[in-house]
């Protein structure tokens, strides 16, 4: 009873809220493959997008070797359900809390330290994963992970909102969320690479593309 009237509450009150009026709108194609060709025009003319899809789309290089990590750690430490519990628990919990700190980070607006941080935080996961061997090793590297995870979808949601023109931002998030989702497809390769070399060659390769998409952040990515 009480969830259904918050729910209700929360519904009144999204409805209330007045949707400001948007003065620079995009015309909208007749064809659909004149709509394709703008939009790969736009994403060929605009340096700071290219630099940011690439720089998410890295950021998903984790998901190489985490679909594996559980895998490792039942032959490292036995799993049991309360351990399983444990490590899903820790893993919301670095998500949550680490909100505090990237909401700090965002209001200052200095995204690109968020990105950074969770890079690193995202290097030390594999770090952690190459070592295993004892409970609270596993327990942080998914209390980390809720953290990075938390920290790139906050950093560059805000990020495309500031690069993209008015007029162009739907095609602009669009672009990003169409592109970087082929991301979720690295557990494959990583199945490949853990199938042929091992463990501690797929977190190595995995540490090293995020080192990678760590110089990219660092180097390219704008502060916003």
């Amino acid at each position: 009873m009480a969830s259904a009237l918050i729910m209700l509450l929360g519904i009144v009150s999204f409805s209330l809220i007045e949707e400001p009026i948007k003065l620079a709108v995009r015309t909208k194609e007749v064809k659909f493959r004149h709509y394709l060709k703008n939009t790969f025009e736009m994403l060929s003319t605009s340096k700071g997008l290219q630099v940011q899809i690439l720089t998410y789309l890295l950021s998903y290089s984790y998901l190489f070797a985490l679909p594996f990590v559980i895998l490792d750690a039942q032959t490292q430490i036995g799993l049991t359900g309360t351990r399983i519990g444990m490590f899903v628990s820790l893993q919301m919990m670095g998500a949550m809390g680490s909100n505090i700190l990237w909401g700090y980070l965002s209001g200052k607006g200095n995204n690109k330290a968020i990105v950074i941080i969770a890079f690193i935080a995202s290097i030390m996961t594999m770090v952690l994963a190459f070592y295993g061997g004892a409970v609270w090793i596993y327990g942080t590297l998914f209390f980390l992970t809720g953290a990075a995870t938390d920290g790139f979808k906050l950093a560059f949601g805000n990020l495309i909102l500031i690069i993209a023109p008015e007029e162009k931002r739907p095609i602009y998030i669009a672009l990003q969320s169409n592109l970087t989702s082929i991301g979720l497809f690295f557990s494959i390769p990583g199945a490949l690479i853990l199938s042929y070399f091992g463990y501690e060659v797929l977190y190595a390769f995995t540490a090293v593309v995020m080192s990678l998409g760590l110089s990219v952040a660092l180097l390219r990515l704008q502060r916003a």
